[in-house]
């Protein structure tokens, strides 16, 4: 591992501690937009630049807000996705879903 990208790494893991983060990585794409559509009806509002849940599909990002609250998902194409955002509901939705949230991403 390189110096640049062990430093990259030790930062990303600093920002999620500073900012009490997780993320729930290797979602199945079904599952991440399931899980995207369930919050929006639920009233979490889509970010501005994002016009609907399919958003993730063809941007291979999306942003949902509440409050004060974001979570950002990703999904690369053809591939698994992921979502980070504030460690309590990162951390309920891993549990409701059956899957892992983490302090920091794994790489």
């Amino acid at each position: 591992m390189g110096f640049f990208t062990n430093i990259r790494r030790q930062l990303t893991a600093s920002r999620f501690k500073r900012n009490n983060l997780s993320i729930i990585e290797s979602i199945q794409p079904t599952l991440i937009n399931t899980i995207l559509a369930e919050l929006v009806n639920d009233g979490w509002e889509l970010a501005a630049q994002f016009d609907t849940p399919e958003s993730l599909n063809s941007q291979g990002q999306c942003i949902v807000r509440r409050g004060q609250s974001t979570l950002s998902f990703s999904l690369k194409h053809d591939s698994l996705g992921a979502i980070v955002g504030p460690s309590r509901i990162v951390s309920a939705l891993a549990r409701e879903h059956k899957l892992v949230a983490l302090t920091s991403p794994t790489y």
